[in-house]
């Protein structure tokens, strides 16, 4: 038909059978044929006056054919089309009737079409989340709303004044929004939120920015684009707290929370506000989260408690952060501000609550525990005994009012006691002085709350402050009762220790015991740095107080629990050993020593206890009257000791020392049992003498090297056997003298007879003979006695081997050396 008519297009009948003829497809249900002819009219005559209705018929034909889609675009295609300012609009600005109707037309197409598109998303949406996992149908759903909002952007943009404007521009803010395009929606809420025309979609609109805005949020942080700063507390953010700067995204974000509680006020104001809050809070904007969250626990205190507790809480961190800084004043200042929240708390509704138990607790443990840290604070200025307490001078103090010397600022808070009638108090809350009211004051805070978690900490002050004091009676008091009443607390055990060491101080020797015994065998003390040394000192309580048998028993004890430091269990071990010696149990002492030898004997830190306990068992021997036996167990006391090398001047040289005298002792006696015999030969005396002379001497060197023991008992015994030998020789020369050899006697005799003159002749010769020689031996024998004086004022001693070489040197010089009978009681060489 197109071909028939080509040219004739102007001709008036054209126009209408092709009219006609997509009427005629409309009407037969060819919707499709009528939309084609339909178009062509709309190619051939754009500007004709039935035009908009025409492309009307168009919009219809595809909606009956269910081409939802393509109807929508050509509603869109009307609006655009015919509207006021198109071309077809100028062509018939002379034709009222046909602007009206193509007016109402276009409207109606681009409000049907923004409708239906939008109705059709949310269709699309709901038969989505059937399968949410369909990322195909999600992004079928995305563009449909997309669609939906630009039809509705360009209704709003066509129409500004329709009566439906204020309805749509909600809509059109929709379907940005779950079309994706959040921040594109947020202005568009923002228009229907503030808008003058109409509030019925406002609260909606004012919610949906602040959904928008987290959404966006959500994503950033998740992106990495911000960062969101975490919930200050003492562990993340140290003073002075710098603010943090907030993003633009935070700024906006806060702004649409404050809109909203403070011009839409219902049950979600409350926890709008405390989020706008928390957001000033995490950006360290100190003064302003406070004075915000000030203000949501004032209001709501009383209706909505929780959201006050949460505040309060807040609050109060940001107070204890600022406490941590290091200047001292600003502490204090800091105190202040958060014991006025902590009153202001329990004068606030909040208080009032049935939920308030647990906070009210909290706000008295808070109160307790600033109490112990400025007790501490005195106790450590009063125990190094220089310093002074800083306190705040731009703010209220804490240390003042802590301790009631602070008036309380909240309505109907206590007054401190002033003017005439007001009673003195009996020690100054601020003494920094080392004193028993410094105690008392910590015995105060403990009576107020005894299970408060400070409050073992505080007693265990106390008792040091008693011991510092030299009261040791209410210092062991103290620790009992720490180590009673707060058994599980990491400080009983040390108060079980310092009771125990106190009880010891008072010769209460039987709790003392009972206190280490504790330590040393109950469970709770295993790791108890004290837990080895328990033990010990108990032996050597039971020791002191004559219970050897115990003693012994947990002497070994204790040597077993220092096994990893052999020197000092041997010690242990020894003494446990002397502990059966006093109990004069003698057996036992000698299997006791016998097993040290065997445990420690390879030990070379153990060989001065060894050697000891040889000359032990050396001692026991020769208290038994077994001369081999006795004189083997000392030539092994002194063998171990120069095998092991040991040290001089220390205890195991002292048993060595006197080892080795009572060897050369044995030698000392077969010297003096010998007897001289002289015959009238002189070169036979001179020979004796000189053979008996060479004997001493060398006996004499034998004694010398006794001294390298560094012993001054064993020193100065030598020192008197060195004397005493030549003191011998001198004996049994006078002996030898008073008793002349039978030749001697015979010659006398026979001289007698021949001339009574010459009687007594011979032996008188023969004794001065002997006797020149008792002189010189005499005086070595002196002189060594006077050596042995000599070394025991060098030593700063005095024993008896001294003793005796003073009595010794009274009988020959007693003008020199006048006896003296009472003499200090000596010491052992170091």
């Amino acid at each position: 038909m197109q071909a028939f008519y080509k040219g004739r297009e102007n001709e008036t009948h054209v126009k209408e059978v092709f009219q006609r003829l997509g009427d005629m497809y409309f009407d037969m249900t060819k919707y499709d044929e009528a939309v084609a002819v339909y178009k062509v009219i709309l190619q051939k005559w754009p500007y004709f006056a039935e035009a908009p209705t025409l492309q009307e018929k168009i919009i219809k034909a595809l909606e009956r054919s269910r081409n939802l889609v393509a109807a929508a675009k050509e509603r869109e295609v009307l609006g655009r089309t015919y509207s006021k300012g198109s071309d077809w609009f100028k062509a018939n600005h002379d034709n009222p009737e046909a602007l009206a109707v193509a007016a109402q037309l276009a409207e109606d197409a681009l409000l049907s079409a923004a409708t239906s598109v939008h109705a059709a998303a949310q269709a699309c949406k709901s038969k989505w989340q059937e399968n949410k996992s369909d990322t195909r149908k999600l992004e079928e759903c995305l563009q449909t709303y997309r669609t939906a909002a630009e039809l509705y952007e360009k209704y709003l943009t066509a129409y500004p004044t329709s009566k439906r404007a204020y309805e749509f521009s909600y809509f059109y803010a929709d379907a940005l929004y779950y079309g994706g395009k959040v921040p594109e929606s947020i202005p568009a809420y923002i228009v229907v939120r503030d808008s003058n025309l109409d509030n019925k979609y406002q609260q909606e609109a004012a919610l949906q920015v602040i959904k928008a805005y987290e959404e966006i949020i959500d994503k950033m942080k998740a992106a990495h684009t911000i960062e969101d700063p975490p919930i200050p507390d003492e562990k993340n953010t140290k003073p002075p707290v710098v603010p943090l700067a907030m993003h633009e995204i935070y700024r906006r974000y806060v702004e649409a929370l404050d809109w909203y509680a403070k011009n839409l006020p219902d049950d979600r104001t409350p926890d709008l506000r405390y989020a706008s809050a928390v957001l000033m809070l995490t950006h360290r904007q100190w003064p302003e989260a406070r004075e915000s969250l000030g203000k949501i626990a004032a209001d709501y205190c009383g209706s909505k408690p929780e959201i006050g507790f949460k505040a309060y809480d807040a609050i109060l961190t940001t107070h204890f952060i600022d406490y941590n800084i290091n200047d001292e004043e600003a502490k204090d200042c800091a105190l202040g501000r958060l014991l006025e929240v902590t009153d202001q708390f329990s004068h606030s509704a909040c208080s009032k609550s049935p939920q308030a138990k647990p906070y009210l607790a909290r706000i008295v443990e808070i109160n307790t525990s600033v109490k112990s840290t400025v007790m501490k604070k005195r106790i450590d200025i009063a125990l190094k005994g220089q310093g002074e307490i800083v306190m705040c001078k731009t703010g209220k103090s804490g240390i003042r009012w802590a301790m009631g010397e602070e008036a309380p600022s909240a309505p109907g808070a206590a007054k401190m006691a002033t003017g005439p009638g007001a009673q003195p108090e009996k020690r100054s809350k601020l003494s920094t002085e080392l004193d028993e009211g410094l105690a008392l004051d910590l015995m105060d805070l403990i009576a107020a709350n005894p299970k408060d978690q400070d409050a073992p900490s505080n007693l265990n002050n106390a008792c040091v402050i008693y011991e510092q004091i030299f009261k040791y009676g209410e210092a062991t008091k103290c620790y009992e009762r720490l180590a009673n009443d707060y058994p599980e607390n990491s400080l009983a055990k040390d108060a079980v220790w310092n009771a125990a060491r106190n009880q010891y101080r008072f010769f209460e020797f039987e709790k003392a015991v009972n206190g280490y015994l504790k330590i040393a065998t109950d469970p709770k003390f295993a790791k108890f740095e004290h837990r080895r040394e328990a033990v010990g000192l108990a032996a050597q309580l039971l020791d002191n107080d004559q219970q050897y048998a115990r003693a012994a028993e947990l002497y070994r004890k204790y040597a077993e629990n220092i096994a990893d430091k052999p020197g000092d269990s041997a010690q242990a071990f020894a003494f446990g050993c002397n502990a059966l010696e006093k109990n004069k149990e003698t057996a036992k002492q000698s299997s006791c020593l016998h097993d040290l030898i065997r445990r420690y004997g390879k030990q070379p830190a153990a060989g001065e206890y060894v050697v000891s306990a040889y000359l032990k068992l050396a001692t026991m021997a020769e208290q038994g009257h077994d001369k081999r036996a006795t004189m083997a167990a000392y030539k092994q006391v002194r063998d171990e000791f120069i095998a092991r090398r040991l040290p001089p001047a220390s205890a195991a040289a002292a048993a060595a020392a006197k080892a080795d005298f009572l060897i050369l002792e044995e030698k000392f006696k077969e010297f003096q049992a010998k007897t001289l015999r002289f015959t009238s030969d002189p070169a036979q005396v001179r020979k004796v003498f000189d053979a008996f002379t060479a004997e001493g001497k060398n006996l004499q060197d034998e004694y010398a090297k006794i001294w390298d023991y560094k012993d001054a008992t064993w020193t100065l015994a030598s020192f008197l056997r060195r004397g005493d030998i030549f003191y011998e020789f001198a004996q049994k020369l006078i002996k030898a003298a008073d008793n002349p050899p039978e030749e001697v006697k015979k010659l006398s005799k026979k001289a007698c007879k021949v001339d009574p003159n010459l009687c007594g002749v011979a032996e008188t010769e023969y004794k001065d003979a002997i006797y020149q020689f008792v002189t010189p031996v005499e005086d070595e024998a002196k002189r060594q006695w006077k050596s042995t004086l000599e070394r025991a004022v060098s030593l700063g001693v005095t024993n008896e081997y001294v003793k005796k070489a003073r009595e010794n040197l009274s009988k020959y010089l007693p003008d020199e050396f006048p006896f003296v009978k009472d003499e200090r009681i000596g010491i052992e060489y170091p």
